[in-house]
């Protein structure tokens, strides 16, 4: 059987997969350190995977970002 990759997650899931608790994750939320859940219907929110793993990525610079 083939296992589906996630795409959205819950803020409990979100919060294990960086390794906090679920408080401390939504705290995160809250000050702009994570990003934003999308709403998927009434009361039903999730968090983008590859917006969870962009916000833990270092930020890219450009070479022209760098001049001697």
């Amino acid at each position: 059987m083939t296992q589906l990759q996630r795409l959205g997650v819950n803020d409990s899931t979100a919060a294990r997969m960086i390794g906090v608790t679920k408080a401390e994750f939504l705290a995160m939320v809250r000050t702009g350190t994570m990003p934003q859940p999308r709403p998927l219907g009434p009361g039903i929110l999730r968090w983008r995977v590859a917006d969870l793993d962009d916000a833990l990525r270092p930020p890219r610079f450009e070479a022209e970002e760098f001049e001697p």
